[in-house]
């Protein structure tokens, strides 16, 4: 690798390691390991959200998709800022809340088109920090879509949409004879 081994390429390589890309960047790499193979950690000084511009930009298209189902209220943002752990929160440019799969696409096409981070968000229930928007971006809020889309019960297998929590699935599967054992916690989406 050019560089390796002389002080300025040792710099090089500790600034990706330790300070946050540029955002202009940050839209194009969005992994947490930066192109010479460091980690970058993410930290309270690495909150980016989307450059402004983007983020309207970005906004008016969701909206033209989902209408009044796309939400930038600051309490709205705050409350898909972050999950039940201890890292830092990090509030979405916007929350969407897609009734089907086919919404959930159109609005991974449209983050795609603007380089905007997208961020799935179930119940909030979270201990891992991954609905935190370190990036800005997209949170997709997938609480709408609890349909059951296939139950056969000779097989013991089940296809749920992305938002079925816990209880709603066990209801369903009432009078079936089976029942979902695994209990994430807090009634949290599957």
């Amino acid at each position: 690798m050019p560089g390796q081994g002389d002080q300025a390429g040792q710099d090089e390589r500790r600034r990706h390691v330790h300070e946050p890309p540029a955002r202009e960047e940050s839209r194009h790499r969005l992994s947490l390991y930066d192109e010479v193979g460091g980690i970058y950690w993410p930290s309270s000084h690495a909150i980016m959200p989307l450059a402004p511009d983007i983020a309207a930009a970005l906004v008016s298209d969701l909206r033209a998709l989902l209408g009044d189902r796309v939400s930038t209220a600051a309490a709205v943002r705050d409350h898909h800022s972050h999950g039940e752990s201890w890292h830092a929160a990090a509030e979405p440019d916007a929350v969407v809340y897609p009734e089907t799969t086919e919404e959930v696409s159109a609005v991974v096409k449209a983050c795609v088109r603007h380089g905007a981070p997208i961020i799935p968000f179930g119940i909030g229930s979270s201990l891992e920090g991954h609905v935190n928007a370190i990036r800005g971006g997209v949170s997709i809020d997938l609480t709408r879509m609890t349909k059951v889309l296939r139950l056969s019960p000779d097989d013991m297998d089940i296809t749920v949409e992305a938002g079925l929590t816990h209880r709603k699935l066990n209801a369903h599967l009432k009078n079936t004879g089976l029942m979902f054992m695994v209990d994430p916690g807090a009634d949290a989406t599957i």
